[in-house]
């Protein structure tokens, strides 16, 4: 049956059409193509597609040489997926209007979605003929289709003609700035923030890519980025965009009340600006004023309450303040955040197929549960021991570090005990259902109803053959308590690494009557020279103990300790771990938030007892007086 082009609009396979003054139209001049193609429209709106296509079509019929009918066409069967090839009515267009920009752009992203990277690449060559209104845009694609098929040469052609079509017209740099990054790396992509600010000095996207920049300092271009950023806060002085990405920067290089700075700045000149608001807090909280960051980071999040970097945050702050209740759900954002430092994945991305732990029933065949060690190795030794308390009834895959197992296992804190591999232990994927480590202290909250419970302590065993060897060997160095002392931690992440000069220990090294231990796994010996010369203080090493590689013959050495002084490390989980009392010297910011702020005990590690700087003073200088104090608690 051929189309109806006269009498009723509606014909075979068509219903009524979506209103009624289009239908009237229709009836009154039929054999007009724009009636239909409005009916195209209204059906499409109401998601009858297949409807729309044959409106359409008929418009088509009517007028064959309408170029654009073509492409509405195409772009009905690009997005609802109706049958048919979507490049064939755009090439007709083509045909009938060579320099219609829409025919070319549609027909340049089908090509891209299908692989055509060279016939791409002609395509958008002939956007940039015809007289593209964006040429900028034209020329920056071309120079990454160029770079997909292996042109380098001609790739950084186009791309250094976009960026002066770029300049010329005054327009957004985002897309340049990507393609440059994407063609050349990091450094093209720096190159370009460059030519940009010099170019357009006032250039918000360069400012705020600049400042994203890792590792800044790295940088061979750090001076004319430190004058560059002073010259933006300059000339843009009340653009709190500029002000905040310059704030991300000075962090980078180190400066942080210069970055407190300009994130007040620009939260003050956009008190809607969550981004700066939260920046606020983060230096607050490296500042050491979690009270402060606190406050902060809520502000942020009525900005932005779906966010979950902010809810990390503020969840972070809340447990190193007392708050286990309401941070312990928010610690649980660290997978969306970027914060899950972790030889394994958790949401979003797992590492794991087996589906997460419910608190629910277990099945009928009690298939095993998979618990995973995630973070720092101190970390997986806190965390470990909620398994036994959790799953005291319930088979148990508990995978680790392999310098663990040993001690996991004769600790029994699961049904099996494996070491972390890759790809992953065979064991593994006899689990049902796994969890990561670091969420077993909500899933005891939750069981407890809320009602905060001391973390579990004391469920490590130590090796007693060979506690036994070093308590022999501790007894004939002669009479006196036994002091285990660590002073350094060195992290995945450098920046996140400190130490406390041995120069403050003396207060230590002069407790009288009292045979000083080597706990620190990188000890070197000039240390042991200058403690000696300075203090006079010969630190007792076993040369047949590597405290990095050994953790079970550390926990054996560590178990026969009178004391244990030593700043945040593996050294205190261990000793929470074993039951073992610890003397913890702190500075102003730690990033773990089991040592309570400003207390001296903690619920996450009863047996420690916490040193924190006391007055202004200390926090310029951290140690000063710590080590005054921790020598006047263990007793002189």
């Amino acid at each position: 049956m051929s189309l109806a082009v006269s009498g009723s609009p509606r014909g075979p396979g068509l219903p009524g059409p979506p209103d009624g003054a289009t239908h009237k139209g229709v009836l009154a001049a039929p054999d007009l193509f724009g009636g239909y193609a409005r009916i195209a429209g209204g059906f499409r709106a109401r998601g009858q597609a297949d409807h729309a296509a044959r409106a359409l079509h008929r418009a088509v019929m009517i007028a064959p040489g309408e170029a654009r009918l073509l492409v509405n066409q195409a772009n009905l069967r690009l997005s609802t997926g109706v049958a048919g090839n979507p490049d064939r009515p755009l090439r007709r267009a083509l045909c009938l209007e060579p320099a219609l920009l829409a025919a070319i752009e549609r027909l340049l992203l089908i090509l891209k979605a299908s692989g055509d990277i060279a016939g791409a690449d002609r395509v958008a060559g002939w956007l940039i003929g015809v007289g593209s209104n964006d040429e900028a845009a034209g020329l920056i694609e071309r120079a990454v289709l160029a770079d997909e098929l292996g042109e380098a040469d001609r790739a950084t052609r186009l791309l250094n003609q976009g960026f002066r079509a770029t300049v010329r017209a005054g327009r957004d740099c985002v897309d340049l700035l990507g393609a440059a990054r994407r063609i050349g790396g990091e450094g093209a992509q720096l190159s370009m923030i460059r030519r940009i600010l010099c170019a357009m000095p006032d250039n918000r996207q360069a400012a705020r890519e600049l400042a994203r920049t890792p590792d800044l300092r790295d940088l061979a271009e750090f001076d004319w980025i430190k004058s560059i950023l002073t010259r933006l806060c300059l000339a843009l002085p009340l653009d709190p965009v500029v002000q905040n990405s310059a704030g991300v920067a000075h962090e980078a290089f180190g400066r942080d009340e210069a970055a407190l700075e300009c994130h007040e700045r620009a939260a003050i000149l956009n008190p809607g600006f969550s981004a700066a608001i939260f920046n606020v807090g983060v230096r607050a909280r490296y500042a050491g004023d979690f009270e402060r960051a606190r406050r902060w980071f809520r502000r942020a999040l009525t900005i932005s309450p779906r966010d979950r970097i902010f809810q990390y945050n503020l969840g972070h702050v809340l447990l190193a303040t007392g708050g286990g209740e309401a941070g312990l759900p928010l610690y649980e954002e660290r997978w969306w955040a970027g914060r899950g430092h972790s030889h394994r994945r958790a949401a979003p991305d797992p590492s794991f197929a087996q589906p997460p732990w419910e608190d629910a029933a277990p099945g009928p065949d009690r298939e095993p549960l998979l618990i995973w060690g995630e973070q720092g190795i101190g970390d997986e030794i806190w965390f470990a021991g909620y398994a036994p308390r959790l799953f005291a009834d319930y088979p148990t895959i508990l995978e680790c570090d392999p310098r663990l197992v040993t001690l996991f296992e004769r600790s029994g804190l699961a049904s099996s005990v494996v070491p972390r591999t890759d790809p992953p232990h065979a064991a593994t994927g006899g689990a049902g259902r796994q969890i990561a480590a670091g969420s077993l202290p909500l899933l005891a909250n939750t069981r407890s109803q809320g009602s905060a419970t001391p973390a579990p302590r004391g469920y490590l065993v130590a090796d007693d053959a060979r506690a036994a060897v070093y308590r022999a060997r501790l007894a004939a160095m002669g009479a006196g308590r036994t002091i285990g002392v660590s002073w350094r931690s060195r992290k995945p992440v450098s920046s996140q690494s400190f130490e406390a000069a041995l120069r403050y220990w003396r207060p230590i090294f002069e407790i009288e009557n009292a045979v000083f231990v080597n706990l620190q796994y990188d000890a070197t010996r000039s240390e042991m020279e200058w403690m000696r010369e300075q203090f006079g203080v010969r630190l007792a090493c076993f040369e047949d103990l590597d405290p990095f590689n050994d953790i079970d013959g550390l926990a054996a050495l560590m178990s026969v300790l009178d004391h244990v002084i030593s700043i945040a490390n593996v050294n205190v989980a261990l000793c929470h771990g074993l039951g073992r009392s610890c003397h913890v010297a702190l500075r102003r910011y730690q990033e773990d938030w089991r040592f309570l702020r400003d207390r001296s005990a903690s619920c996450w590690l009863p047996d420690s007892h916490l040193y924190w700087p006391e007055n202004l003073e200390e926090r310029l200088a951290p140690w000063e007086n710590v080590f005054s104090r921790i020598a006047d608690g263990i007793g002189s």
